[in-house]
């Protein structure tokens, strides 16, 4: 008789599997939307909490709040080391950044020209007449948009802001700025700062 109780016991209470499952259960139903994104982060891949399903859909709800305060490097690096490679569902991994025009504030999608530049690639079989196309201009307004604030030249590639007051340039230029040349103030002369 003794024998058969021993085999039917519950887990003892320290049961680590079931501690977890327990604390995962109490943050869902309170809301701690952090220790239930540290439990399935630290946890799932171990004790199986919860279903893979709800797993990404929390990663995924956790990663727009993430979105929300914009705290895009925290999500970001959340992205990049979680195992779940497609929280986000099939779209993920492709951002859309819409750009407007400075001038006359219309978005731009510069479909005339990228219909003129396909064109004379086409005729001429030039692949650096592409290079010409971009959003660094305006179909509409006929107008550059921002120029560099070191170089005044428009920004085509790779761009950087100072993100105390906004101001933007093209990386090379930025680098050269504040880390060759070790300046910690924006280069246009504003109060912006390195933080």
């Amino acid at each position: 008789m003794l024998k058969f109780q021993r085999k039917t016991a519950a887990a003892p209470p320290w049961d680590a599997p079931r501690l977890i499952t327990k604390i995962f259960e109490q943050s869902v139903q309170t809301g701690n939307i952090l220790l239930t994104i540290t439990i399935i982060l630290l946890f799932q891949t171990t004790f199986h909490v919860t279903t893979t399903v709800v797993v990404k859909d929390a990663l995924a709800e956790f990663v727009n709040v993430l979105h929300k305060y914009e705290l895009f490097e925290i999500a970001a690096d959340l992205l990049k080391y979680c195992p779940w490679d497609d929280i986000l569902g099939m779209g993920s991994g492709q951002s859309v950044i819409r750009m407007f025009c400075e001038n006359c504030k219309k978005l731009l999608v510069n479909e005339k020209s990228k219909e003129m530049f396909t064109e004379e690639w086409q005729q001429t079989g030039n692949s650096e007449t592409m290079q010409r196309f971009g959003y660094w201009y305006c179909d509409k307004c006929l107008k550059r948009n921002t120029l560099c604030i070191l170089c005044e030249q428009p920004m085509k590639k790779l761009t950087l802001c100072v993100l105390n007051c906004g101001h933007v340039g093209h990386v090379e230029c930025l680098q050269k700025w504040f880390m060759h040349e070790e300046m910690s103030t924006c280069p246009s002369g504003c109060a912006g700062t390195l933080i």
